[in-house]
Order: C-alpha cells, then structure tokens, then sequence
C-alpha cells in the first residue's frame, strides 16, 4: 500500500487512513505509538446514486468505487454543495454557519469569508494537530481567479489548482502530492 508523506484534500469520496493501525487497543498507561496516521481525504461533486450520476464517470468508478470504499448508508445535513461543503469543513449544519446557498449572496467563497469560516475549520485544526494540508480542485463555488487571494483561504499548507477536471490532470496531481 502506498503511504502518502503529507494530509491531502483533494475532492472525491473516500476517507482513508495510512500507516497506521487505528483499531489497536493499548493497556492504559501505555505508551502511545508516536506516529500518527497520514489521511487522503478525495470528495466528489454532484453525485446521486438514483441518477446514476457515476455511470458517467469511469475513472471515478475504477479508481474510488472498485478499488476503495462505497458508503451504503451515509448522510448529509443539506444536500446542497456549498452549505452540504462548509457543513463538512466546519462541522456545523447550514443554519449554524448561514451558508445556505451556491452562490453569493448566501453562499459560496465569499459567504464562508464574512461568516468567519475561514479562520475556524478542519484544515486549520489539522495544522494546528501538525499535519501538512494540501488540496486541488474545488473548494468552493464562487472561489475564482478574481478572489482566491482576497483572502487566501486559510489552513492549507499549499494548493495546486485544476484548470481541468480530466482524470489524467487528477491523477497527476495526486502524484505530485505522493
């Protein structure tokens, strides 16, 4: 198995932990093992398994569902992209953080700067926990080459950027990263 030398948020639909076995059980008093776990963390877009949206997209089919982890029973606060998106960063549901949209007014990059998402969140914690975060893709609607650095969004050690979306671009990039 491939372990990944740095925390890696990319945009698909597995959580998976590398490296270590989190599942072990150690008498109290213990020491702890002093490694922690390296995660790859892949979330999709738009996806619906009553649409069949998945049929469409092979590489996601070969790479995540066949070879990685299907979820049968999983749950979203709001099934909308960005409030469903900040809801998972954040860990607050859509009335909580008022990301309640796509798109701004209500949504978007700029609604997660002026609720103060951007300062309080998962990459955040992770620095904080000393792991390097990366990610590519889309983080948010509304998140463009006109705003990317008005400001910067905050808890990320570094960022490529897709100007597509093709799996070889996807793939690339993941090894980059590796």
């Amino acid at each position: 198995m491939v372990q990944f030398p740095h925390l890696f948020a990319g945009f698909c639909l597995v959580l998976s932990a590398v490296g270590a076995d989190l599942h072990a059980q150690h008498p109290i008093g213990a020491s702890q093992p002093k490694t922690r776990p390296n995660v790859v963390f892949i979330l999709t877009d738009d996806q619906d398994l009553h649409l069949n949206s998945l049929n469409y997209m092979p590489f996601l089919q070969n790479h995540l569902l066949e070879q990685g982890t299907f979820y049968k029973r999983h749950f979203c606060t709001v099934a909308l992209c960005c409030p469903s998106r900040v809801s998972l960063w954040t860990g607050k549901t859509a009335h909580n953080t008022n990301v309640t949209d796509v798109n701004p007014p209500y949504g978007g990059f700029p609604k997660f700067v002026q609720q103060g998402l951007n300062d309080n969140f998962l990459p955040i914690w992770l620095q904080e926990a000393g792991y390097n975060v990366y990610y590519t893709g889309k983080l948010f609607n509304a998140h463009t080459v006109d705003n990317y650095h008005s400001p910067h969004v905050k808890g990320f050690t570094g960022s490529v950027s897709l100007p597509s979306h093709s799996s070889t671009d996807l793939a690339d990039t993941i090894r980059i990263f590796c």
